[in-house]
């Protein structure tokens, strides 16, 4: 009797406890729940920001995930600025913009390898629209291939493109978002991010830096107090475009190509419900998971098996 009443008792003060915190630190409990949410469903109940009017600048615009990106920003009103070395491309994807709904369309050719033309063209783009509201870091190169035949010229490109360029364009576009607190900055990067790829070595390194700027970033400006601007990083597996033909795929893993339909829609999603990092398809987190608790060689060697 005296062990039933002193359990009770103990449940009380837990749950006393559990709702005092939860009144005191409102928003650890919010963040959690968003997390369960984001991770395991149901999504739609998750609240989405409206991005009408909203200044968003896309890289890699020209074609695949970031036109379709682009695209579906369009169809919300937001007000676009493209950017790629691909001008054929660009003026296709502005188009689409414009029909979709697009308020406003910039188009700007932009070299992401070449710092100074990234602060030209930043400059140009605040005189014409404005500040940057939603960065989407998504311009990438990748090839694949054994990494000693890779060239020294490609390597360093692949460096300043798919990580360099990321902290370049925060150098021009994060002052503004830090003055008025408020703005998004998103990483299109990869699951070889978080799992080293084979015969993607530099693509790898290029896409885990990018991954660990976003990060040291968002901690960096969170310890600053500046508490709504939000970052987000999606790490899609192998996407259907046109950086898949020069990368080789196992019979094994072509079951897992991901559309850049897909990718792009739960990208998006992610940055309209401020979710912090997208991992496509989610079963990929298992792997992560698995290569922080199996020892190295048995983890390489499940990777050997299943790629």
């Amino acid at each position: 009797m005296l062990s039933c009443c002193s359990c009770s008792m103990l449940w009380i003060v837990i749950a006393i406890m559990t709702g005092l915190s939860m009144l005191l630190m409102p928003s650890f409990y919010k963040n959690i729940y968003r997390a369960l949410i984001a991770n395991f469903g149901p999504r739609s109940l998750m609240k989405r920001k409206r991005v009408t009017g909203k200044v968003i600048l896309v890289t890699g615009a020209g074609n695949g995930i970031g036109r379709l990106i682009a695209l579906k920003f369009a169809s919300l009103n937001a007000k676009l600025v493209l950017w790629d070395v691909d001008e054929k491309g660009l003026a296709a994807t502005a188009k689409e913009c414009e029909n979709a709904g697009g308020d406003q369309v910039l188009v700007q050719k932009v070299d992401l390898s070449d710092r100074e033309a990234i602060y030209a063209a930043a400059e140009t783009l605040k005189a014409k629209m404005g500040d940057v509201e939603i960065l989407v870091n998504n311009a990438g190169i990748g090839r694949g291939g054994p990494f000693l035949e890779k060239s020294d010229d490609y390597i360093e490109v692949c460096m300043r493109v798919n990580s360099m360029a990321h902290m370049w364009l925060a150098k021009a576009f994060l002052p503004a978002m830090m003055e008025k607190d408020n703005g998004h900055i998103v990483c299109i990067a990869s699951a070889a991010a978080l799992v080293g790829a084979r015969t993607l070595v530099e693509y790898s390194a290029s896409k885990f830096a990018a991954f660990g700027f976003q990060e040291a970033l968002e901690n960096e400006v969170y310890g600053l107090g500046k508490r709504r601007i939000q970052f987000t990083t999606v790490c899609p597996i192998f996407v259907q475009t046109r950086m898949l033909d020069d990368i080789p795929v196992s019979s094994r893993m072509k079951g897992d190509i991901l559309t850049p339909e897909y990718v792009a829609e739960r990208a998006v999603d992610g940055v309209l419900t401020d979710e912090r990092l997208v991992v496509l398809p989610p079963r990929i987190r298992c792997l992560l998971a698995a290569k922080n608790l199996i020892p190295r060689r048995s983890f390489q060697q499940l990777l050997l098996r299943t790629s």
